[in-house]
């Protein structure tokens, strides 16, 4: 009985080779809609979501694209302020003259040079603590004064296998020298099938079980390192999807001539730049387009864009926005339409429905995914929809980090995580609402409790097993014609220095993701 207490001890004392601090994974699946989640389609999700915690939806951000929001996601604040208007902006290296087209790139993610991701905050926290960042939009390039990188980081490459991605980001978090406490993974689907073939076909549901698979398999190998217990798992999405007819192309080009302007980002949001001296002529023409069409898109200048969007706030916004309504898009969909179909080999058809997404954020239609379980994590929680930007302050806290930006806090997390207490002081002054200065109620760190008990059961481990090796010895020396007990000592320093390494079989089954 007491060898097999040892064992147990000994097998859960060796997580101790991870990083000391609290560990967060955050799984990103791009386009992913609160309503793909199915008991039959999503068998995995559907449970570790009401099994742990989620939220119907939560808000994201104007304009519901992919580089806008993860960046959003992973700053917590807005796009006026982070200045990732798109996938594309117009604008200076500096900001101040000599504009181009400026795609994906470190420009396109310094604006502003004050905001610093997650990953950047905790890497820049020091004593031991190490971030990991997958294939997440903007996580390869540096931040902050001191162009300080994360640990570990890796491009997108759509090559990369699901399963492959996870056993990295999984390795980061074992890693013997500098094992990461912080990992965010990025996963493209279903967004880049649903592009191509709309929300509804066979080929997103495919990738949408394709995903389940992946987020049972993080699970799995989570159990498998003994990481469940130690780990906090949050997946989120960064905007949903619709389908678009392509009769609804609206051509801008028919009452505007497109000598006469440079439009940056993509359907359904374009930033009109109009050459010097063309302000007016551009912004005429533009209100003659919109009375053709019947008022299936609405034109903005700087000075007039919706507040509740906070666009406006920054040298990248353009001087006219032009918007289109839900199920619109404008005519540079005709390249993208091109280009999805030689990329996945589409047969042309005007039938064809392809997805689209960008619109306003107050759409349910655009509205992204969450949930999370693992370490502390209370169990069969439904929280009210919050702001996507309101995860960084909530991230910080478990992770003790001091924020350096002001962020938005307004949303009540305390019934999310089991230890949850009120804000420090000093927490409620960095973490300023960008709205109301209302507090987030925290959630105390883990970090004390499990290295107090790593050492208190790692004692009584070493004790079990120094009185069992006595017992041994004694009981051989009292049994001369036995020597039995030689053989056992060596093979249980064996099992235990496996379990110290977190060893797994070769023979182990893979996921076919």
């Amino acid at each position: 009985m007491l060898l097999l207490l040892c064992v147990f001890l000994l097998s859960h004392h060796s997580v101790e080779s991870v990083s000391k601090f609290p560990k967060v994974l955050i799984v990103s699946m791009d386009a992913f809609k609160p309503d793909y989640v199915d008991d039959c389609l999503t068998p995995s999700i559907a449970r570790l979501r009401t099994e742990g915690a989620y939220a119907p939806f939560m808000k994201n951000v104007f304009p519901t694209k992919t580089f806008p929001n993860h960046h959003s996601i992973a700053t917590g604040v807005q796009p006026g302020v982070h200045g990732v208007l798109d996938s594309t902006v117009y604008a200076s290296k500096d900001d101040c003259a000599n504009r181009s087209l400026i795609g994906y790139s470190y420009e396109l993610f310094h604006y502003n040079k004050d905001i610093l991701p997650i990953w950047t905050l905790n890497q820049l926290a020091g004593k031991g603590r190490h971030s990991g960042v997958m294939m997440w939009p903007g996580g390869e390039f540096s931040y902050g004064c001191r162009k300080t990188r994360p640990t570990f980081s890796q491009k997108w490459d759509e090559k990369v296998s699901y399963q492959d991605r996870i056993d990295t980001v999984l390795s980061w978090f074992l890693d013997k020298n500098t094992p990461a406490n912080l990992v965010m993974l990025y996963l493209e689907e279903p967004d880049l099938h649903g592009h191509a073939f709309g929300i509804d076909s066979a080929e997103v549901r495919d990738q949408i079980k394709r995903l389940d698979k992946s987020i049972d398999y993080i699970n799995q190998q989570l159990k498998t390192h003994n990481l469940d217990h130690l780990v906090t798992v949050f997946v989120v999405s960064d905007h949903g999807m619709i389908n678009l007819h392509q009769r609804n192309i609206i051509d801008l080009n028919e009452y505007v001539d497109n000598s006469s302007y440079v439009a940056a980002g993509s359907s359904p949001v374009l930033q009109i730049f109009p050459k010097d001296g063309l302000e007016d002529s551009v912004f005429s023409s533009l209100q003659n387009a919109k009375q053709k069409y019947g008022s299936v898109f609405n034109i903005y200048t700087k000075t007039n864009i919706p507040t509740i969007w906070h666009y406006s706030e920054n040298n990248r916004t353009p001087p006219i926005l032009v918007v289109a309504n839900e199920g619109y898009a404008f005519q540079d969909m005709y390249e993208s339409i091109q280009h999805l179909n030689k990329k996945f080999d589409i047969e042309p058809n005007p039938r064809n429905k392809y997805g689209i997404h960008g619109y306003s954020n107050s759409l349910s239609s655009m509205h992204p995914i969450f949930f999370a379980w693992g370490h502390n994590i209370k169990s069969h929680i439904v929280l009210d929809p919050f702001n996507t930007t309101e995860l960084y302050p909530l991230w910080a806290f478990i992770l003790n980090l001091e924020i350096e930006h002001e962020v938005e806090s307004t949303a009540n997390f305390t019934m999310l995580l089991s230890n949850s207490s009120s804000m420090t002081s000093d927490y409620q002054r960095k973490a300023v609402s960008n709205v109301t200065q209302q507090p987030l109620e925290n959630i105390k760190s883990h970090q004390a409790s499990p290295l107090w008990m790593y050492w208190f059961f790692g004692f009584i481990a070493v004790v079990i097993f120094m009185i069992i090796v006595g017992m041994i010895l004694h009981f051989c020396r009292d049994m001369n014609n036995r020597s039995s007990a030689e053989p056992i000592i060596p093979q249980y320093q064996r099992n235990f220095i496996e379990n110290q390494h977190l060893l797994v079989s070769d023979s182990e089954e893979e996921l076919k993701l």
